[in-house]
Parts: structure tokens; C-alpha cells; sequence
């Protein structure tokens, strides 16, 4: 993803995705980017995270920019329980996208392999 503007949401809750790491393996450390969004950043992320022994199928259902998941999409996301998954990451505060302060670095420690995550953002109040 190359960008996310959460104060944007309409509806309660709050905005996450799945993402599907390119090789499996423990994770030490995570850096969630803010750049170039210095007054439109969600304030704050939590991250999950599980080992997945078969990749999910999902499709892309033509282009979707901009746009919430697709039912079907929710539906097959939906069999995947992350919102279970342990946590990776507690929710914690993001600090805005200049460039002084936009790497945002937490250190964490996977005792587990790790195949996918969760990343939640949350909106400002």
C-alpha cells in the first residue's frame, strides 16, 4: 500500500488489511512509513500476526481504488479469523509524515514463524 488516510472513514470501527509477507520468517522489527502524510495520518496502528499454512485465495475484482473490500472479498477475508490473531504490535501512536519523523520503528519479537499480518489503523477522534 502507498498510502492510507483513515480520517476519512465514514463508517465505525476502524481500517485494517492483511498482508501477505514474500517468505516466511521471524520478524524482529517493524517501521510503518507515514511519509508525505503530515496532517492526514492515522494517529495510531496495531499489528497481528499468524502463520498461515495455505495462502488464501483472493481476487481482484477490477479497479477497486479507493474503494471498501467487495462482500465476496470480506466473505473469504472472513475465513481467514484475523481479528483473532495474537498480537505482533499493541496499538501504538504514529508520529506524522515529515521527514524527521516519519519512520516510525517498533521492535517486536515473533517466538513464531510468521506468513501474514494484520495491520489495523485507527482513525483520529
Amino acid at each position: 500500500m502507498d498510502g492510507w488516510e483513515t480520517r476519512r472513514k465514514r463508517i465505525p470501527g476502524h481500517d485494517w488489511c492483511i498482508i501477505q509477507l514474500g517468505v516466511p520468517g521471524l520478524i524482529y522489527g517493524l517501521d510503518v512509513d507515514t511519509s508525505f502524510f503530515t496532517g492526514n495520518h492515522s494517529p495510531h496502528v496495531s499489528i497481528q500476526a499468524a502463520c498461515l499454512d495455505h495462502t488464501p485465495s483472493l481476487t481482484l475484482e477490477g479497479d477497486r481504488t479507493g474503494q471498501a473490500a467487495s462482500d465476496i472479498q470480506l466473505t473469504a477475508v472472513a475465513k481467514l479469523g484475523s481479528e483473532a490473531w495474537p498480537e505482533l504490535l499493541c496499538v501504538s501512536e504514529l508520529k506524522p509524515g515529515y521527514k524527521e519523523s516519519c519512520n516510525n520503528y517498533f521492535q517486536v519479537n515473533a517466538k513464531v514463524r510468521v506468513t501474514h499480518l494484520r495491520l489495523n489503523m485507527y482513525p483520529g477522534t
